[in-house]
């Protein structure tokens, strides 16, 4: 809102917070957070980076001595901040937040990122937009799936489309930047029988397809060839699959939500 202005102070573990005249680009010291203070605070030890969410209700910052990223709710009209709650490393499931040293937020509201640079990786978190509120979702970690350019990652960035599906990263000491698309599916297909049949008899077997992606997957369509030599008879739900030729059995499924499964 152009209104304040948030410097955190890795030394002194504070929020420093200044009012700005608009119109003049002057600002003044307004007051100041700190690690414990008057608010208890936990979590500001190295607090480093900072940002407020695109409605200006929240503020976050990641702190790299308390390895952790911390909530505030935040007051449009005075700039007054409300301290939430802390997100800390190896608690509550979530890893690889060592030397958290920036954050950033989706511009929809829906997830937040933040780097940490002791374990050469960055931290996703599904957020809730109302509450400010986050949920540890993954971490991604240098040297895994093919990735080799996270060591001593540093700044985190998301595009400006709502969903911000692209993330980009800086890292110190892999004197990179890289780029990560953000919108992913991951549909898993298993097959399943408790049948032993013999030559010339039924079989039957079960498709299960799930969406195992961290975004809803649509325009989902199975495609079910039968071995050579069978001959198809019946597929449930008929509503949703049909037989071709060629032996194929055809599923037209639509969308899964994640971790969601037909």
């Amino acid at each position: 809102d152009s209104r304040f202005i948030y410097v955190t102070t890795k030394t002194t573990n504070a929020i420093a917070v200044f009012a700005r005249d608009p119109e003049r680009g002057e600002i003044a010291y307004d007051r100041m957070y700190t690690n414990g203070g008057e608010q208890n605070i936990t979590g500001l030890n190295g607090a480093f980076g900072v940002t407020i969410s695109a409605d200006n209700a929240y503020l976050y910052v990641a702190s790299e001595n308390s390895n952790a990223m911390v909530a505030f709710s935040r007051n449009i009209g005075t700039g007054e901040l409300t301290y939430l709650r802390v997100y800390l490393n190896d608690f509550d499931g979530i890893v690889d937040l060592s030397g958290a040293s920036a954050v950033a937020l989706t511009p929809n509201g829906t997830r937040a990122y933040v780097t940490g640079f002791n374990d050469n990786a960055f931290v996703v978190f599904d957020r809730d937009p109302a509450t400010g509120l986050l949920n540890f979702k993954q971490s991604v970690k240098n040297n895994t799936n093919d990735i080799s350019t996270l060591e001593g990652v540093t700044a985190i960035l998301t595009s400006p489309d709502e969903k911000g599906e692209f993330l980009y990263t800086t890292a110190r000491l892999s004197d990179a930047v890289s780029v990560f698309s953000t919108i992913t599916t991951d549909v898993e297909v298993t097959m399943t029988s408790d049948q032993i049949v013999a030559i010339n008899n039924p079989l039957t077997y079960t498709l299960t397809v799930t969406n195992k992606g961290l975004e809803s997957a649509t325009g989902i369509t199975l495609i079910d060839t039968l071995p050579f030599g069978s001959q198809f008879n019946t597929v449930e739900p008929a509503e949703l699959c049909n037989s071709e030729p060629g032996g194929k059995v055809n599923c037209v499924l639509g969308s899964l939500e994640p971790e969601a499964s037909t």
